[in-house]
């Protein structure tokens, strides 16, 4: 499998000696020398784009590329408002053979009085918020824990952004 950026290539670049794992030094190497390639390579589309934007055929097209695009949805609000008049004097569901109506129930009630009703006739509905309790969990560990809540260390390993200090230029 070829690692290089591009057309086979790969930079000259030396790794730069630290003591540290010679394993993870080379892997941090690389992913500078990549992520320096990631830079290059967005340079030049930034400029091939600029280049594109100011051609005018590609404008032309842009333009009825959104004119395109504004009329269907204006054009979308009329279809569907005229399928909805259709359907509330008809009641037919295919106004048109590109039309279907479809009908869903949405309903109204009390939060309030749905939460005491799930209580009592359906406690699964009650649905714990796992942010807000892991938060108050953490905020009251040292002075009231919750006894069946465990605190356990996870690792995140965080790499710097700037690696440009692990490659040479040439």
């Amino acid at each position: 499998m070829n690692d290089d950026p591009a057309q086979g290539t790969e930079p000259k670049t030396e790794v730069i000696e630290t003591h540290v794992d010679p394993q993870l030094n080379e892997l941090i190497h690389k992913m500078a020398v990549w992520r320096k390639q990631g830079v290059v390579a967005t340079e030049h589309l930034n400029q091939l784009y600029k280049k594109l934007e100011e051609n005018k055929d590609f404008q032309l097209w842009t333009q009825l590329h959104n004119e395109a695009k504004d009329k269907t949805t204006l054009i979308r609000a009329e279809i569907e408002k005229l399928a909805r008049e259709i359907y509330d004097h008809t009641k037919d569901k295919h106004p048109h053979p590109a039309v279907n109506v479809k009908l869903y129930a949405d309903l109204i009630y009390d939060i309030g009085q749905a939460k005491t009703w799930c209580i009592d006739y359906l406690p699964l509905g009650l649905i714990l918020d796992k942010k807000f309790f892991e938060k108050h969990a953490l905020a009251v560990m040292a002075t009231a824990p919750i006894k069946f809540v465990q605190p356990v260390d996870r690792i995140s390993v965080q790499i710097k952004g700037d690696l440009s200090e692990f490659v040479v230029n040439d």
